[in-house]
Order: structure tokens, then C-alpha cells, then sequence
């Protein structure tokens, strides 16, 4: 198939899966899936007032990646489904965004408390911690002091055995009586 002849972007039936929906960008299947429509939902539009509804606002869906105007997709979907007047869409798109704006304030007011309860929690953790490391760093470096004192003790006992060994080892070759 070329180019020219390929299908408009938009939702389609998805070849690996006919229950679900795939989005053709106009030249390659994407990643981006949904669910597809119900049965009612494939009726042709001319065939039933409420299929006619379901598919419209199903076609109408937004293409992955783009955005979509709330004020005009309100207005457009609420005259479509009730007949509601601009104004009644206004005042519902309103409502709906102070009622976001709310939730969202909630939520950022919980995840603040949430923040700071667990930084309550954490500050002692991370002393206690903090002690527990220096215990144990003060005490791998007086062992290692100890070590390092045990070898350059060990060292210089072996140096002046082995220099004493030398010395009567020279003193009988030079002197083998022993006078």
C-alpha cells in the first residue's frame, strides 16, 4: 500500500486484538491503545439516535499526545448529549474546575503532612545511623593502629634477630676457632 492510499489517522480496530482499539497515525500503527466500542457503539450512525450519540463522542475522541480544549469539548458534548445552553456548560466547566482546584489543594495539603511526618521520622534514623558509623569508623581505626604498631614492632624484632644472626655468621667465617 502507498502512502496516498493509506487510511486517514485515527482510531482502529487493532489487527493483534479486535476488542480494542489502535491508533493509525496515517502511516504505522502506534503504541497508544483503548477499549473498544461496544457492540451498539458499531451500529451506523443513522441507525439508532443512541448509537448515533455513543459514536459520535467515541469518534470524537483526541489523538494520543494532543491536548484538548475542556471549555469547547464540554460545550460540544453537553449540547450533543442534553441540549444544555452555553451558560449551563460554563457553569459546569466552573464548578468542575473549582472542584479540581479544591481536590488539589487537598491533595498537596495531605502530601505536605505526609512529607513532614516522614521527615519526623526519618531525622532520628538518620542520627542514629549517623552515631552507629562514627562507633564503628573510631573502632576500625584503632584497630588499624594496633596492626600497624604490631608490624613495625614485629619488623624491627625481626631486623635486629636477623642482624644478630648475621654478625655470629660473619664472626665464624672470619674467626672459625672461635678466639
Amino acid at each position: 500500500m502507498n502512502r496516498a492510499d493509506a487510511p486517514v489517522a485515527g482510531w482502529y480496530p487493532d489487527p493483534g486484538q479486535r476488542t480494542r482499539l489502535r491508533w493509525w497515525d496515517g502511516s504505522d500503527w502506534s503504541d497508544h491503545r483503548r477499549v473498544g466500542p461496544r457492540p451498539a457503539d458499531l451500529l451506523e450512525p443513522g441507525e439508532d439516535p443512541a448509537a448515533k450519540r455513543s459514536w459520535s463522542t467515541a469518534a470524537a475522541a483526541p489523538a494520543p499526545g494532543r491536548e484538548v480544549d475542556i471549555t469547547s469539548a464540554a460545550s460540544a458534548a453537553g449540547r450533543a448529549a442534553s441540549g444544555l445552553s452555553r451558560e449551563d456548560t460554563s457553569a459546569i466547566v466552573a464548578e468542575v474546575r473549582r472542584a479540581t482546584r479544591r481536590e488539589l489543594d487537598r491533595a498537596t495539603s495531605r502530601l505536605a503532612e505526609q512529607a513532614g511526618s516522614l521527615r519526623t521520622q526519618l531525622e532520628p534514623m538518620i542520627q542514629d545511623y549517623g552515631r552507629r558509623f562514627l562507633r564503628w569508623a573510631r573502632r576500625a581505626a584503632v584497630i588499624a593502629i594496633v596492626v600497624y604498631v604490631l608490624y613495625v614492632v614485629a619488623t624491627a624484632q625481626l631486623q635486629t634477630s636477623l642482624f644478630d644472626w648475621l654478625g655470629e655468621q660473619v664472626d665464624k667465617v672470619i674467626d672459625p676457632d672461635g678466639s
